[in-house]
Parts: structure tokens; sequence; C-alpha cells
């Protein structure tokens, strides 16, 4: 298996975003205002349109500007750190090779090491150039390396590799190899939010934007939903749908990430065990269905399968365009309505 970079996802993004749009950078929001669908920047410049879209992260300005009084009380404007942070790291796939005992992680899938308060994960990610997107070749292995805070810092900076060593010190040889082979880290602290209840202002302008799988989601409900437009009226209910289809998803994946955190970190104990127990079982059966045996209904291996395949079929499986056709086809008759008339 071979994951793009993400530097070649925003390459791919931008050339097919740059015919049909203006992209204006340096021009940093300093007010947003919900009733005229405008955004004065730092220059002084207002710039109005139809619909604001906040995709600005974390500490988005957008934010201010849709969160209900009611949830802004809760702290929810305010992102807060979970406690961890992460080293990002590439490491040329050429020195893997060059090490009989790292080699294979190259040609494998996604390899994670697991232990109390960190934890690192590992895969092969594809060349910047199309020529090796083509090619299926993987030049560069990528390391997330996760532990727990050891202050509230929400810095991101050049990460101290000795101290990122240090904290798997105690982790097998291969991973203290690994670890060798990295030149360069940053250090990022992982912030996270509480979900929203609204992603739209009652104006009717909508906010959402978190993580990139989600967020392509996200786009593509949004960019789906905005093709059936015929009048600027249509707005809000579209952007009211884009809320229902896409909030309980998001918010799941987002819930389903904090309790991966704590599994992932679990201390040695009867919990670490089942933990790695449930594992060991998954990994016998799926060894067994690479043989072509099956497995029984009451194997508790093939059980944490099924679930899996559960898990990764909501996933990977999500269709955006059939959930926005769905939508449409229910409520289409009123958008009719709504445009009516309008020029």
């Amino acid at each position: 298996m071979n994951c793009i970079q993400r530097a070649d996802l925003h390459r791919i993004l931008l050339s097919e975003v740059q015919p049909l749009v203006t992209i204006k950078l340096g021009s940093k929001a300093t007010d947003i205002d919900p009733n005229t669908a405008s955004v004065t920047l730092a220059s002084g410049e207002i710039v109005e349109g139809d619909l604001v879209i906040g995709a600005d992260g974390l500490r988005s300005k957008v934010l201010e500007v849709v969160l209900p009084p009611e949830e802004k009380k809760l702290g929810k404007l305010s992102p807060k750190h979970t406690g961890d942070v992460a080293y990002r790291a590439l490491v040329p796939s050429d020195r893997l090779l060059a090490d009989p005992e790292v080699r294979e992680f190259v040609r494998e899938g996604v390899n994670i090491w697991l232990g109390p308060e960190r934890h690192l994960v590992g895969y092969a990610i594809v060349s910047a150039s199309r020529q090796f997107l083509l090619k299926r070749r993987s030049e560069l292995y990528n390391l997330v390396i996760v532990h727990t805070a050891r202050n509230g810092d929400e810095t991101v900076r050049s990460g101290d590799l000795e101290l990122m060593r240090a904290e798997f010190a105690n982790f097998e040889p291969r991973v203290r190899k690994l670890l060798d082979l990295v030149s360069s880290a940053t250090l990022w602290p992982l912030l996270d939010r509480d979900p929203l209840n609204s992603w739209v202002h009652e104006s009717g302008k909508p906010y959402r934007a978190q993580g990139a799988a989600m967020a392509i989601e996200d786009a593509a409900v949004l960019g789906h939903l905005l093709r059936h437009i015929t009048h600027k009226s249509q707005l809000p209910k579209l952007l009211k749908a884009y809320q229902d289809i896409r909030h309980s998803r998001a918010t799941h994946n987002q819930l389903g990430s904090r309790l991966s955190q704590k599994s992932n970190h679990l201390a040695d104990g009867p919990e670490q065990e089942a933990r790695d127990a449930a594992m060991r079982s998954a990994m016998e059966a799926r060894l067994k269905m690479a043989k072509g045996q099956s497995g029984s209904e009451d194997d508790p291996g093939f059980k944490i399968l099924k679930g899996e395949r559960d898990r990764n079929q909501l996933a990977f499986g999500y269709d955006a365009d059939t959930d926005v056709e769905n939508w449409i086809e229910k409520n289409w008759a009123d958008m009719i309505t709504l445009g009516a008339g309008r020029n």
C-alpha cells in the first residue's frame, strides 16, 4: 500500500481550482459580516460575495461569528490541548532499504507500535513527481511519532531529536533504528475542539473544516449542493442541508479519534492485555483468511475482523454524491418554490 503525500494532494487540488477561482495569498481576515457575506481584510479591503465558507482551522475567525453565544459560554470557541504532541518526519526510503532489519516496512502497509502514553505510525508514501505517482514508487517513509506532552506548549516548532528518541528508548530495536534514521522532525501540539452543535450562522452562512479526509468530503457535499442553486435565496436551506448531511458523520469521526487516543496509549495492565489479545486474534484470523481458510462466527478473531470491515466500509465506502442526491430528491420541490420568480 502507498499513500499520497499531502503536498502532492495540495498541488492536485490547486491545479484543479486555479482555472475556476481567484486565489489571493497574504490576505488576513480581521472581520466577517454574516449578514452581508463580506470579509474585511487587514489591508482594509472589504471582499463581498454571496457566501462565506470558513475553512480556516482550529483558530477560526469565521467561528467567532458562527458560534452561538450559548456555545461560546461552554468554551467551544478556543481549541484545547489533547495532552499529546506529535513529531512528523520523512525519511528517504533508501535509508530503510539499506538496513535488512527495517527494509520490510517500505514494502508493507501501515506499521503501528503502541505503548504506555505513546505510539508510532509509519508508512511509505508516493514520490512528489507525477512520474512516480504513475509508477507507484515509494521514495519516502512517513513517521508520525506521538507521546504525552511534557508541557502545555501549543507552538509548532522544530523537534528535538534526542528528546524524541528518549521517549521511545524502551521500544523494540527496529523502532529505535527507524528513529535513528530521522534527520529532522517537526513537533506539532495536538489540539482539538468539542463538537459544535451548529455549523451555520442564523443568517444562513456555514462553517466546517477539520481533518484532510473530512474536509474533502465536506467540500464534495457542499460543492454538489451548490450546483443545484438557481438563486441565492436558496442558500440558507442548502446550507442547512449541508449541516444535516455532514454533522453526524464528521462528529462521529472526531469522537472516534479521541477513543483511538486512549486505546493507543493504555498503560500496561488488564486493559492493555485485552487490547493486545484482541489484536493478536484479529491478526491470526487475517493470516488464516490469506491462506483461504474460513472461520467460525464464534471465533473471536473473525468477529473482530468483521467489526473492522464494517468500520472500514463506513470510513471508506462513503459516497458524498449519493448523500446529496438523496437529500435533493426529498426536498427539490421546496427548492423550486424558493427559486421561483427570482431574478
